[in-house]
């Protein structure tokens, strides 16, 4: 073979294999385009966990919150059923920070600012508790309501029960 010959036969391969066509940027960009996208929907689901579990942490803190409350008022909360309060039902107190209360009204104001933390600290958040006597104290139950978006994006309503005895 000639030495010309052999100098177009290198520089035409040369030529075929040198850059990228078209077709292979267009591919690399919808690839590119695929994982951003699932990227982006990842991170979505994880803000929508997020939130979900700040709830239900919400939820928690809020139903020991109305335990530790008729603990600290434990004569009346393991005798009488003064916080037994159902979803829906609203509370009027005395404001029990500036006055001098009763164990009693002290019932009663723990279970509106409990309602009041409630309401709005979950999205439609309620609360419940029922109370039942017994011979050697309370059995207290403790139900928190609340509303979210499942992970199809529908509404749905959520519900947390705490038991505990007095």
């Amino acid at each position: 073979m000639s030495v010309i010959h052999q100098k177009i036969f290198k520089h035409s391969v040369a030529h075929k294999q040198s850059g990228f066509s078209l077709i292979e940027v267009m591919i690399t960009a919808v690839i590119i385009g695929g994982s951003l996208l699932g990227i982006a929907q990842l991170q979505a689901t994880s803000v929508r966990n997020s939130q979900d579990a700040y709830y239900r942490a919400a939820a928690n803190t809020l139903a020991y919150e109305i335990i530790d409350r008729m603990r600290a008022n434990r004569t009346v909360a393991s005798t009488t059923t003064n916080y037994d309060i159902d979803l829906g039902d609203a509370v009027i107190a005395s404001n029990c920070e500036t006055a001098n209360c009763t164990p009693a009204q002290i019932s009663k104001y723990d279970l509106e600012a409990w309602k009041y933390l409630l309401a709005t600290n979950l999205p439609v958040g309620d609360g419940a508790v029922n109370v039942v006597l017994g011979a050697t104290g309370a059995e207290i139950t403790v139900t928190v309501e609340w509303q979210d978006n499942d992970s199809s994006g529908n509404r749905g309503d959520y519900s947390l029960n705490v038991s505990t005895l007095l």
